[in-house]
């Protein structure tokens, strides 16, 4: 019996092996002559009748490629694959082709700036290979560059969830996520992007300062700022991070920063105004009288800064200066008490 079982399967192999090799000749022959419909049409009939044909999904896996219809190839080579596994290191050896056909494509495109072409090369790319990471973060870079940014996060999103470490994905998406004000999306990409690197870009870290910020976590900005400022020097860095520690209150962490910002030769109104609060929530009435006045050289109806300094003149017993700007603030229409 294990003989006859032993023959049938090795007719069966010879059967297969001839009903194969017919089929490769009728597809070769219609190639030949360029009659490509007819090759589809006899492997599209073929597949219908014998779904784990697996030469015939090969052969029509192949034309669809060869043809642009990639979603089609893809599927039949796939389909291929899994019936045989003859034909997996060949259905891959094509996928990788192509692909990278279309990537070398994109990347032309996009560097002569046909962002369209691009897009379009690109999104084949993830059609061939819909698994690999980088045709989808190719693709986001192009829709970005073209202004796309729903798509672009979109293609952002499916290279991550491919690869969920990325630095390059989690980068861009916390990017994208920061210009379209959804801050906590943009810390939540930023933190994990910043897992495990102990030099971080610079931009990294200040977008996550700014988006706890804008969130209103101004605990969690502080050492992101402070960070920020161990890799930058930028003036708006310190800027931002100065009136942040305002803004709470820190007036003696602030005091400092704002007294350094304010050595330029016309610095803003905001941090005049700013130095000149702290200096008077400190009760440094002298040096509040200082900054609100050269605030008043600059915004000479500013109500806040005559209440302010009326009171400050009072409480260095100058008390005909505290007149005068109450006297100012009456015909201001503000508050003389």
């Amino acid at each position: 019996m294990d003989r006859l079982l032993g023959i049938v399967s090795i007719l069966a192999i010879f059967v297969l092996a001839g009903c194969e090799s017919d089929l490769a000749r009728r597809i070769s022959a219609y190639e030949k002559t360029r009659d490509h419909d007819a090759a589809k049409a006899l492997l599209e009939r073929t597949v219908q009748r014998q779904p784990r044909n697996a030469e015939a999904q090969y052969h029509l896996g192949r034309l669809h490629l060869r043809d642009g219809n990639y979603e089609a190839g893809r599927a039949a080579l796939v389909a291929s694959q899994e019936a045989s596994p003859r034909f997996v290191e060949r259905s891959e050896f094509l996928l990788e082709k192509y692909v990278r056909q279309e990537m070398a494509a994109g990347k032309q495109a996009f560097e002569g700036g046909q962002l369209d072409s691009a897009i379009q090369h690109f999104r084949w790319a993830t059609q061939i290979q819909p698994a690999a990471p980088a045709t989808h973060r190719a693709l986001g870079h192009a829709l970005v560059e073209a202004g796309q940014a729903t798509a672009a996060e979109s293609a952002y999103r499916q290279a991550l969830s491919l690869e969920g470490d990325n630095v390059e994905a989690l980068n861009n998406l916390a990017e994208l996520t920061f210009r379209r004000d959804a801050y906590q999306k943009t810390v939540d990409y930023s933190l994990r992007a910043l897992e495990g690197q102990e030099a971080p870009p610079q931009a990294v870290v200040e977008r996550l300062a700014y988006a706890y910020v804008a969130l209103g976590e101004f605990a969690n900005a502080e050492p992101q700022f402070e960070r920020a400022l161990t890799l930058t020097d930028d003036l708006q860095v310190r800027t931002d991070y100065a009136l942040v520690l305002f803004n709470q209150a820190k007036y003696q962490a602030a005091r400092p920063r704002l007294e350094a910002l304010t050595q330029q030769e016309q610095p803003a109104p905001k941090l005049v105004r700013a130095l000149a609060e702290t200096y008077y929530a400190l009760q440094r009435y002298t040096e509040s009288i200082t900054w609100y006045e050269r605030l008043l050289e600059r915004v000479p109806d500013d109500r806040d800064a005559l209440q302010n300094l009326a009171i400050a003149y009072e409480r260095t017993e100058q008390f005909e200066r505290a007149q005068a700007y109450r006297e100012q603030l009456r015909r201001l229409g503000g508050t003389s008490e």
